[in-house]
């Protein structure tokens, strides 16, 4: 997941990008985001109409829109005023359409032809930053300053923590230019060895590095995880629709391709 904190609030202008709400300095969006918001934002901005084509689809649209809506934000024990929970849902679906979802379709599909496939999962946030946060979560390319060196927001030095995940990600990523083995201290990153039609390959287990300061192996396909049921939505998704109608989703992303 990623923080709505850094993907979605502006740094100073509120009109960066149609998917942008609020800014840094002014967080009343966030704090204020509801479920109609949740919802508008389905109907506009992932699920458009765009042009005369699409009119001709306006069932199948309607449906996807429903069937979206439903799944991000009419949650078992939600508050209907809780706004941190529809922002969190908010944040899951963009990440979902961009990053995740895409990511593990493609990692199904490549298997399908032997490649040589490492999984990591970076969730880890700096405590330097963690107080500035509204809601605490990675955000997109905020592993640049671990393993690139690239400035990101205010992390500007690191701590005990900060300096175990450099090590533990720049360590794997050195051996894996080297003999194709992504590896750290006390832990080896799973390969993926999926065989078959990537048709068959939706209960599958996805094993991915998790890089924290204490590297450990997680699933991220199957079982009770949070991301293991959001794939499990759009696999469903993806066997009823066209998913080319979904705003920034890769064209060809979910569709099978016969052994």
């Amino acid at each position: 997941m990623q923080s709505p904190f850094y993907t979605r609030l502006g740094l100073t202008d509120p009109n960066t990008s149609p998917w942008t709400v609020g800014t840094v300095a002014d967080l009343s969006a966030f704090y204020n985001y509801s479920s109609a918001d949740l919802a508008d934002f389905v109907r506009q901005y992932i699920v458009p109409v765009n042009n005369d084509a699409d009119l001709g689809r306006d069932r199948q649209i309607t449906s996807l829109r429903n069937k979206l809506i439903d799944f991000y934000t009419d949650q078992p024990n939600a508050s209907s005023t809780n706004p941190v929970f529809y922002f969190m849902q908010y944040t899951h679906l963009v990440t979902d359409v961009e990053f995740i979802v895409p990511a593990l379709w493609e990692a199904r599909i490549k298997s399908q032809y032997d490649w040589p496939l490492h999984l990591f999962h970076f969730d880890h946030v700096s405590a330097s930053v963690l107080a500035d946060l509204p809601y605490p979560g990675a955000w997109h390319a905020g592993d640049g300053p671990y393993d690139l060196g690239s400035p990101s927001w205010d992390l500007v030095s690191f701590n005990g923590d900060d300096l175990a995940v450099q090590a533990a990600l720049v360590s794997a990523m050195v051996k894996f230019i080297k003999n194709g083995h992504p590896s750290s201290d006390g832990s080896s990153w799973p390969a993926l060895n999926f065989t078959g039609s990537a048709c068959n390959q939706a209960n599958k287990n996805y094993a991915a590095e998790n890089v924290n300061p204490h590297p450990y192996v997680e699933s991220v396909g199957v079982g009770g995880s949070e991301i293991a049921k959001r794939l499990a939505f759009w696999d469903g998704l993806a066997s009823k629709f066209d998913l080319r109608i979904v705003q920034s989703f890769p064209n060809t992303m979910g569709q099978c391709v016969p052994a």
